[in-house]
């Protein structure tokens, strides 16, 4: 890129003027007027350098001029000490031409070459709806995957998807239920008749206590795999889900090179928490791990003999998790010796009202007789990492009824992708290499007028929903058009698709995002259908050029310098930006304002007529088509050529 030409050259500059070495930084100018460069370096080093950054920077000027000559027509100070580099109509004119010449291989890049990287997204729950909370991941997670690979990376896309967890059986009690109700037959069940039994059994699991304790006997079923019925329900169950998925990822343009269960993942887990047991990394707990949504009440044995009740924040503030009350703080000037009772309660105003029960001296006389009868059920030994000894968190891997957590479910799956693709390292201190080697990139929420999306309650918007209600827009926009059935089809779905990724992807990555589906649709103005319709008019003027026997060809005049080839040559630096930062909303800035100077161009240029500017017009059209059609396969977007 001549970026990185340009910053050797002010770099040298810098020291021949005996300056320290310092990291040069170049800036597009909001406005062409001021060139199409800038830096400030001037500004960095004036406090070094003893003078005014206006008269630094006239001196770095002095240094540049005459080195690049080829490539830049003026250079100027501006402001109080900024220097503007404008590039020479040579050089806009070569660029254009070697545009046309790579073809997809413009924008693409070697700065990862020989790296290895998986990327992590989507991750739908099967026995769960495909929400457009996974929309969301995928269109992040294949831009990403996209961009990194542009750069010579090798990159495998994974699926880590939860076939096992309390969600499965919500969902396979609550098909049970609509099996023995109604006589159903479970090879009938779709995507849809899952989601709803799923939607019954969370309702059920927290308001009749009954339905909660057959669901959690039924999750250690699902879990142990004892029961052929339920063995079968849940194989059609989970068949069901990853077939419905693999359409959904067919429409997005993914395709996974490696799909992960957690089901898979808890075995290989434990056998890790069990040799770091061993070693003496992990410790046994009698303090279990509450579940997520559930409270617990504990009573706890001091060394007094005295008995100490409170709920799972207050009784973890004041003890530690430490295996026998070992290393444990004191509370009420007594030292807890055995956890010796504990309660799990759905909701906080249950636990509130057992807690306060237990205080009472009939409740203190019930513990105590049942203690000493030998009945109270005593908790197993939880595993955990003690992260107070390394200044981190506690971290629970196994609880006391020997569950795996999704710590330990992570452990696993961890291990498996080193084994899988030879690169990843594992976490902490089971693979300490781990922290400079990972990044988490987060999305935020799609809003709608009624609220947030919720799958436990029922009134979630599916993905497929979601998609649909788009095709439906756009199938009423170009239902004028000509075109065949087929060709209809393709556009309205590559239509849908690009509405919906370029909402999600114009921003940065983990804002929240308000959905308008009329202007996702638009054709005009800041919208993915916007990006592909300028496309679509620049092929257009290249078939009718055909047609005309009219062929690109260099010879600029002063055309080189309009505001369309000053933005052509860049798309190289803006996905080295986004491949950087991890950021695929600087492509869509970038595409945003390529298509505005494009349809400026179309609006104020006859780019088939002249003689002489003709040649010239058609080849910088082309060059937009390359470039676009690259920034969008980079978005995960398809670019049609008629719409």
């Amino acid at each position: 890129m001549f970026a990185e030409k340009l910053k050797k050259a002010i770099a040298v500059a810098v020291a021949e003027l005996g300056l320290a070495e310092a990291k040069v930084a170049l800036d597009h100018p909001t406005e062409m007027a001021m060139g199409d460069y800038s830096c400030n370096i001037a500004l960095s080093l004036a406090k070094q350098a003893g003078e005014k950054p206006r008269d630094l920077a006239e001196k770095i000027i002095e240094k540049i001029k005459g080195k690049l000559v080829d490539e830049i027509e003026k250079v100027e100070a501006a402001g109080p000490g900024f220097i503007n580099f404008y590039l020479s109509k040579k050089f806009l004119e070569n660029s254009v031409i070697d545009i046309t010449k790579r073809g997809e291989g413009f924008g693409r890049g070697q700065g990862l070459s020989g790296e290895k990287i998986i990327i992590e997204y989507t991750d739908p729950n099967p026995f769960k709806q495909f929400h457009i909370g996974h929309l969301m991941s995928n269109a992040i997670g294949e831009s990403l995957s996209r961009i990194i690979e542009s750069q010579g990376a090798e990159v495998k896309r994974a699926c880590y998807q939860g076939d096992v967890g309390p969600h499965v059986a919500k969902a396979i009690w609550g098909m049970r239920k609509k099996i023995q109700d109604s006589g159903f037959k479970i090879e009938e069940a779709g995507v849809g008749e899952w989601g709803e039994a799923y939607v019954f059994g969370a309702e059920k699991y927290e308001t009749d206590e009954a339905a909660k304790k057959e669901i959690d006997a039924l999750n250690k079923t699902i879990y142990e795999k004892t029961d052929p019925e339920i063995n079968r329900i849940y194989d059609e169950g989970k068949k069901t889900s990853l077939v419905h998925f693999e359409e959904i990822y067919k429409i997005l343009g993914t395709k996974f090179d490696h799909y992960f269960f957690e089901s898979e993942m808890a075995p290989i887990g434990m056998f890790l928490v069990e040799e770091f047991l061993q070693k003496g990394i992990f410790e046994k707990s009698d303090l279990p791990a509450p579940r997520p949504g559930t409270f617990f009440v504990y009573v706890i044995l001091c060394d007094d003999q005295s008995i100490y009740i409170g709920q799972t924040e207050d009784i973890q503030k004041r003890w530690r998790l430490h295996a026998g009350g070992k290393g444990a703080q004191y509370f009420k000037s007594h030292k807890p010796v055995q956890l010796i009772h504990y309660e799990e309660f759905g909701n906080r105003t249950d636990a509130i009202k057992r807690e306060q029960d237990l205080k009472t001296g009939f409740g203190r006389k019930w513990l105590k007789r049942e203690w000493e009868a030998g009945r109270t059920r005593q908790a197993g030994h939880a595993i955990i990492f003690p992260g107070e000894k390394y200044g981190l968190h506690t971290r629970v891997f196994v609880t006391s009824q020997r569950l795996p957590t999704y710590e330990t479910k992570e452990l696993g799956l961890n291990k498996r992708k080193h084994e899988t693709y030879n690169f990843f390292k594992a976490m902490g201190f089971v693979y300490p290499t781990i922290a400079n080697k990972t990044r988490h990139v987060s999305h935020g929420m799609m809003r709608f007028a009624f609220g947030k999306m919720s799958s436990r309650r029922g009134n979630v918007i599916t993905g497929e929903s979601l998609l649909s209600d788009i095709k439906k827009l756009v199938k009423e926009k170009i239902a004028s058009r000509d075109f065949k059935d087929e060709e209809k089809s393709e556009v309205i779905d590559s239509v849908a698709v690009a509405a919906l990724k370029f909402s999600i992807l114009r921003q940065t990555a983990g804002a929240d995002i308000v959905y308008d589906a009329e202007k996702s649709i638009s054709f005009e103005g800041d919208s993915g259908p916007y990006l592909q319709y300028s496309y679509a008019r620049a092929m257009s003027v290249i078939r009718k050029a055909k047609e005309m026997d009219l062929k690109a060809a260099a010879g600029s005049g002063n055309d080189a310098l309009t505001e369309l080839p000053r933005l052509l040559y860049r798309l190289p630096e803006v996905v080295e930006r986004a491949e950087r930062e991890y950021e695929p909303h600087y492509i869509v800035t970038y595409l945003v304002e390529l298509a505005g100077a494009f349809n400026s161009f179309y609006a104020h240029h006859s780019i088939l007529e002249g003689k002489d500017a003709a040649p010239w017009r058609l080849m910088v059209t082309t060059a937009f088509t390359v470039v676009m059609k690259n920034g969008l396969e980079l978005l995960g977007i398809k670019a049609p050529e008629r719409m």
